[in-house]
């Protein structure tokens, strides 16, 4: 199903480059004719978000500024049209990264009020001592 080449390089171990045989094509273009399933979201982000407070509050706002600054820096990679598609269906999954970013975006932008009033209403004033020493690394990192 697949064959593999060995490609000598001056002072580096072999390069293997891996392709489809035919049957293996032919597999790949039969898997192609089912249905997919459901999406499946996965992101730590939104597994911080879930806990948010219980985040100290510096972390919390960093978490978010970093998650939107990562979202802002791929939609303009998008954009800019460094990834450039050579196909239809490339280009359709290319808009679709924008789309999903630049809605995550918005929405982080326009929401992140809300997981920051509830984390500084539920910061507790005297911190367990293994939230405290992870603020202290927190702050010697920032």
């Amino acid at each position: 199903m697949v064959s593999c080449t060995k490609h000598a390089q001056a002072n580096r171990p072999h390069k293997k480059v891996y392709g489809l045989t035919t049957p293996g094509r032919l597999a790949f273009l039969d898997e192609l004719t089912a249905m997919p399933r459901p999406d499946r979201v996965r992101s730590e982000f939104l597994v911080f978000m879930t806990f948010a407070e219980l985040l100290p509050t510096r972390h919390l706002r960093r978490v978010l500024d970093e998650q939107v600054g990562y979202w802002r820096a791929h939609i303009a990679e998008l954009e800019a049209g460094t990834a450039k598609p050579t196909a239809a269906g490339h280009e359709f999954v290319c808009g679709f990264g924008v789309a999903v970013y630049r809605a995550a975006l918005a929405y982080t932008e326009e929401n992140r009020h809300r997981v920051e009033a509830a984390n500084l209403m539920t910061e507790p004033a005297a911190a367990s001592p293994a939230l405290t020493a992870r603020n202290a690394q927190t702050q010697l990192v920032d």
